[in-house]
């Protein structure tokens, strides 16, 4: 109803994707997509296609974040160019250098454990690796989202505080996931099923953990979480919240259905070893590309079939059909 247009969810106007502008429409808000309309959206916010879209009047003057010219029957929408502020570069900055921090203690890591292994039995010590593992894999998949609430900050009532809880939230999930994969490591080794560095020493374990990881592919579950990934925008218009305490809250929904989309290609990392380098690049662009919707659905299936064969093929090689 229009007397929530001053709420946290009735403020979302503005610019939210570089191919589509946001604005309200008179008390009822439509979701049009090619000048035809979609469906409506209850976040009291709709798109529609830059630079204009015809058929509808505007009954809002002009707002933050845009320029509307209101004609007879159509209404235009330009956005505005970004203020590159010194805290917004320093936050950006902060965030990959924290992703290329992480990538270096990884590298070195390795490097280090090439030369004389490193004791990975204990509990803390694996729970700090995969923490780091986890900002290093998982920083660059996170950009697309961070990138869409930046456009929140500049067009609705998005602020920098919200934007560094957003990245709060979603490492603080994936820091409960490298508490509960260090446990599993930590019983894995105990059972005899992986060394201390993080590799399979069983082949039944290895094929057991590709062919699960590569029918999960298939699942709607993992197509559900996909299309939450896909589409960040949808997804803080659905479930915003304002300010730092609502960034982490947003991120860490996000984060939830990210690790629920990518607990695969995670797990096969035990295939390899946990600490080989280029399983964590090679997972990390995969993981990257599947989340990007014109290149993600041409890329899940037929790489959880490549895992299913592989799979499959280690199998065969540890009964002896090899």
């Amino acid at each position: 109803s229009t007397s929530n247009a001053g709420s946290a969810r009735g403020n979302l106007i503005g610019l939210g994707q570089s191919s589509f502008g946001l604005f309200q429409i008179g008390p009822k808000l439509q979701v049009y997509k090619g000048g035809e309309p979609v469906g409506c959206d209850l976040s009291l916010t709709c798109r529609s296609p830059v630079p204009g879209v015809t058929g509808m009047a505007a009954r809002q003057p002009p707002i933050d974040g845009m320029t509307a010219r209101r004609r007879p029957e159509q209404i235009r929408v330009i956005p505005l160019m970004y203020s590159y502020s010194p805290l917004r570069v320093l936050t950006w900055l902060g965030f990959f250098g924290l992703v290329g921090w992480s990538w270096w203690v990884m590298y070195s890591m390795a490097m280090m454990m090439g030369r004389e292994p490193m004791n990975m039995h204990d509990f803390g010590p694996l729970v700090i690796m995969w923490a780091i593992m986890m900002a290093a894999m998982m920083g660059p998949t996170f950009v697309p989202t961070l990138r869409t609430y930046e456009d929140l900050i500049h067009s609705a009532d998005g602020s920098r505080a919200g934007w560094l809880g957003l990245i709060l939230g979603y490492l603080g999930v994936w820091v409960v996931f490298a508490v509960v994969i260090s446990a599993a490591q930590v019983w894995l080794i105990e059972a005899r099923l992986v060394t201390r560095v993080g590799r399979s020493m069983s082949g039944v374990f290895s094929a057991g953990l590709l062919l699960a990881a590569g029918l999960y592919q298939f699942t709607a579950l993992k197509d559900r979480c996909l299309r939450h990934c896909r589409s960040p925008m949808i997804q803080f218009l659905a479930h915003w919240r304002p300010g730092f305490a609502g960034g982490i809250r947003m991120g860490a929904h996000h984060g939830a259905y990210c690790v629920a989309c990518c607990w695969g290609l995670m797990a096969i990392g035990f295939v390899g070893g946990t600490m080989d380098l280029i399983w964590m690049g090679g997972a990390t662009v995969l993981m990257t590309l599947e989340k990007i919707e014109d290149i993600g659905k041409w890329l899940t299936r037929p790489v959880g079939l490549a895992l299913i064969v592989w799979g499959l093929y280690v199998a065969g090689q540890t009964a002896g059909f090899f």
